[in-house]
């Protein structure tokens, strides 16, 4: 099937980003054609949630965006994320936001599975933040991990590309199996909770009999990063492997 025509939305923010809707197995290439989204110069992949986190570590953990933010911002860094105004992508859009981006924030969301049950879809949810979306017609989660990462392989051909998971549970372990499958490097960040800490301990303790995480724990491209650490150090660390800077 070919990339529909795009079209706007509009926030009450006042924001206004380009959209289009497609199907999951969509070509990635007519869907940048019709976004007319320019190749990147790096790319960030942002995976994951902010689910049963202390008030502590959610404190940290916006501290970090929010300075991770900045720094992608300035360096002009290309991010797609998972698109709705919730954990870590309502972190990174204000941080973005706040940053002065200029680079696209592209969201890829399964357009019509629910929030939660009986309640409002996942396009009815999305982060005002994001300069683009591609709007995927399914009803389940996940159903937009496959034109997403088709999205990140044609991008990446050409660009580095870096993947950041904070938190997290199944779809963001697919995620991460697909930036394996796509070589592309992983910073988890280490007692953001959930999947995040299983895959710290399980790579800590070397524990490749895990079979849910085996993929993660024998990948040679996984770092770890204590959310307890100044939020700068992840900022640089991002930039480092993103464009050789700090």
């Amino acid at each position: 099937m070919s990339a529909q025509p795009s079209f706007t939305l509009t926030f009450p923010n006042g924001n206004n980003a380009t959209a289009i809707r497609a199907s999951p197995d969509d070509d990635p290439a007519g869907v940048i054609e019709a976004l007319e989204l320019p190749a990147p110069s790096s790319l960030l992949m942002l995976s994951g949630g902010a689910d049963q986190m202390s008030n502590a570590r959610f404190s940290q953990l916006t501290a970090a965006f929010t300075a991770v933010g900045a720094a992608l911002a300035q360096a002009g860094v290309t991010v797609i994320d998972g698109g709705t105004d919730s954990g870590v992508m309502a972190l990174m859009g204000k941080a973005l936001a706040q940053g002065g981006r200029t680079s696209p924030y592209i969201g890829v969301v399964s357009a019509h599975a629910e929030v939660e049950p009986g309640g409002p879809r996942a396009e009815e949810t999305l982060e005002p933040h994001h300069s683009h979306f591609v709007l995927v017609e399914s009803d389940e989660w996940g159903g937009e991990t496959q034109l997403m990462y088709g999205l990140a392989a044609h991008f990446s051909a050409h660009a580095p590309s870096l993947a950041l998971l904070a938190n997290g549970g199944s779809i963001t372990l697919k995620e991460a199996e697909w930036n394996v499958r796509q070589r592309r490097a992983i910073i988890f960040l280490s007692g953001s909770g959930r999947l995040a800490d299983e895959v710290t301990d399980a790579v800590r303790r070397r524990d490749t009999a895990q079979r849910r995480l085996a993929t993660l724990t024998r990948y040679d491209r996984v770092t770890l990063f204590e959310l307890s650490q100044p939020p700068e150090r992840l900022a640089d660390l991002l930039l480092q492997r993103l464009t050789g800077e700090k």
